[in-house]
């Protein structure tokens, strides 16, 4: 386990390891198709050499396996805080495609077992640090407990106003010189293109684009 993330399960999880205890078996699901190996996230770990990142909406944690593949290939002593409730956006919900994933239990889906059985099948549980909650909660007991990220990942809700609410609660977090990296930044979600744009333009802030990332600098 590195420095950062036993620092991290002292602060947010009282030194009680989530994954300690947890059975993965039957739980496995492999399916990456999220775009969750792009380029900017191999530059960002290399550059910025984080020692805390912030992603904000997980799933089935591709994304967050990526970046911590990155940390341990770098042999950096650095941390993946993943914050998410795990109980799936409302276009998942009502999606034949994705429905089945979210292991639909008792009428409530049990992605977050889905998540943690990923990330103990590739090894990497020693760089991630689940945060089960909502995203508003989860930026204010970021905050309560002083974590400071060095790179953020914003894909949670993709809804007009709470992308927005995200990017400004999770931003107060950002130290300077961090990077802020908003997925599906897109024509097809448009509420995330117009709260990023919106608040790039409120702060003066370049919004750089890569496929379907957008990326914010903090000065």
């Amino acid at each position: 386990m590195t420095r950062a993330r036993q620092d991290l399960i002292t602060r947010l999880h009282d030194d009680l390891d989530p994954f300690e205890g947890f059975d993965p078996a039957g739980w496995v699901d492999p399916t990456d198709r999220w775009d969750s190996h792009h380029g900017w996230f191999g530059q960002a770990v290399g550059v910025l050499r984080p020692r805390v990142i912030v992603e904000v909406g997980s799933f089935l944690g591709a994304s967050s396996r990526h970046f911590a593949a990155l940390l341990e290939r770098d042999g950096l002593d650095g941390v993946v805080v993943c914050v998410d409730t795990w109980l799936a956006e409302r276009v998942l919900w009502g999606s034949a495609e994705w429905r089945p994933h979210l292991r639909l239990t008792n009428g409530r889906a049990e992605t977050y077992k889905v998540w943690m059985a990923n990330a103990l099948a590739a090894g990497l549980e020693d760089y991630l640090c689940p945060l089960p909650m909502d995203s508003r909660g989860g930026a204010r007991y970021l905050a309560d407990r002083g974590v400071v990220a060095d790179l953020l990942y914003i894909d949670a809700s993709h809804e007009p106003g709470d992308v927005y609410q995200d990017l400004a609660l999770y931003w107060e977090l950002l130290r300077p010189g961090g990077w802020l990296l908003a997925d599906d930044y897109a024509p097809m979600f448009p509420g995330v293109v117009a709260d990023v744009d919106r608040f790039a333009a409120e702060r003066g802030l370049a919004v750089d684009v890569s496929g379907i990332k957008a990326r914010l600098r903090k000065g």
